[in-house]
């Protein structure tokens, strides 16, 4: 049996819009994964991930799970493998959820976050009214976009960074730090930090999706 799921995603330009900074990929500091191990039903045993061509166009992000093949359609950017898959865990549910690429621009590149729900198949984390939930990367010198996770007496977080340089100030930025509660597939608001004249240095801007990690 295989589920497919059929994702809209946002063109770049409208990504790029919807963000309000320039595009661009970040430099990889490793080599692009486009095959991962990951236990999206948390039932202790690593399931193939992959990513493949789409046989109309786009590529296809395959989940191999024990009793049946699970896809959904990434739209048609050549780049997307340049970027490669990330296996993490962001709910800390003990079932692994895979960050993928979806828009690479420039400098920034824009992700969904795909789990394994066994009436729906591989699908994306989205926001409570439904719409698509995206993770921000890059910026070059005119933003600063990144994400991590954070473990406080509420479990663990997901941390997104969203900056862009002030008017009028070419070394100083404002934004946003945000923090995410994620259950069942749903991203809730947690808690808002405005971030307005802060160096690049400054550690509200700071990152790392390697927290993002599953444990052990």
């Amino acid at each position: 049996m295989v589920h497919t799921t059929l994702i809209r995603v946002l063109t770049t330009t409208a990504l790029v819009i919807a963000a309000g900074v320039a595009t661009t990929a970040p430099a990889a500091a490793e080599p692009p994964a486009n095959v991962v191990q990951a236990d999206l039903d948390g039932d202790g045993a690593d399931d193939r991930v992959s990513l493949l061509p789409g046989p109309d166009g786009g590529w296809e992000l395959r989940a191999e799970l024990p009793s049946v093949v699970e896809s959904a359609w990434l739209p048609e950017d050549e780049r997307i493998p340049e970027v490669g898959l990330r296996v993490s865990d962001v709910d800390a549910d003990g079932a692994h959820e895979v960050v993928t690429p979806v828009s690479v621009g420039a400098n920034t590149v824009a992700f969904q976050v795909f789990l394994h729900r066994p009436e729906l198949g591989l699908v994306p984390v989205s926001r409570r009214d439904g719409h698509p939930f995206f993770l921000y990367e890059g910026g070059a010198v005119a933003a600063v976009n990144g994400y991590e996770c954070a473990t406080d007496h509420d479990g663990r977080m997901l941390v997104v960074v969203g900056a862009t340089l002030e008017e009028g100030d070419g070394s100083r930025y404002e934004g946003h730090r945000s923090t995410y509660a994620v259950s069942g597939g749903i991203v809730t608001p947690v808690h808002h930090t405005p971030i307005q004249g802060v160096p690049a240095s400054d550690p509200v801007l700071a990152t790392d999706p390697h927290t993002c990690a599953p444990a052990g």
